[in-house]
């Protein structure tokens, strides 16, 4: 008998905790709309790429480009106000166009070619004024030079090693927005077990003597154990018809 009554307390402190965390997690994403965290932060990752420590003139260039302005959205804030929101994704593909349109811009009157010869290309970079920027660029020429032997190859690998630059970026920034999150839930979660008084003794107690109160919470477990169940069914069953679908269409168009 105290075997399974402490399987019910147990149950019951996983229900208690599990809203608890469902609760910050909601509040965190609030804030974060609010003050525009993640596309800030997508901003200083690209304007730190781009410019030097005493000038971000090339960073402000990127981020008025038409390109990225197109990204952003109106939001309408909780009914009150609406807002331009920047955009807090941006494709390596869109980067990259964005990012040859601002050198091209910096030199209009020799534009770079950035379809030509690698050999163009270093060229008409080396044209650029000295900046972190030109000196990263050549550094990526440079390797593709030395790894890709094949001359036809190597403007297609120096534009797929900027992607690869641009990504490797934004995974560290995801990184660092990862953990900056389970910062702010972990206090969140402290800060709001603190004003709520939500004591795990003081809890296990009261389950412990009311039997009325951990039949309660084994209802909340099962009701959210169901949810999820039918959940993941109706995912389940939505991918295997998608898939009998093209399956479907693809014998048509054999037939």
């Amino acid at each position: 008998m105290n075997v399974l009554t402490s399987l019910d307390v147990l149950i019951g402190l996983i229900v208690i905790f599990l809203v608890v965390s469902l609760a910050c997690t909601v509040i965190n994403e609030w804030i974060d709309a609010l003050l525009h965290t993640r596309a800030q932060q997508l901003r200083n990752s690209i304007s730190q790429m781009l410019s030097s420590s005493n000038d971000s003139s090339l960073g402000q260039k990127f981020h008025t480009h038409p390109l990225v302005q197109a990204l952003e959205r109106d939001t309408n804030v909780w009914g009150i106000y609406k807002r331009r929101d920047k955009p807090t994704y941006i494709s390596n593909r869109n980067f990259r166009q964005v990012l040859f349109d601002v050198l091209n811009k910096l030199v209009a009157d020799h534009p770079i070619n950035f379809d030509g010869t690698l050999e163009e290309i270093e060229q008409s970079l080396n044209a650029l004024p000295d900046s972190d920027l030109k000196t990263r660029l050549l550094s990526i020429l440079n390797e593709v030079k030395v790894t890709v032997q094949d001359a036809s190859k190597r403007v297609e690998a120096f534009q797929k090693a900027i992607d690869q630059w641009f990504d490797e970026s934004m995974e560290r920034t995801s990184d660092w927005y990862k953990r900056r999150v389970q910062l702010w839930t972990f206090l969140s979660g402290i800060s709001f077990c603190t004003l709520l008084n939500i004591d795990t003794l003081t809890i296990s107690q009261y389950l412990w003597q009311n039997p009325e109160a951990r039949q309660a919470y084994l209802q909340a477990a099962n009701s959210i154990i169901s949810n999820a169940s039918t959940d993941s069914l109706k995912k389940e069953l939505a991918g295997k018809d998608s898939t009998q679908q093209r399956q479907s269409e693809n014998r048509h168009i054999v037939g």
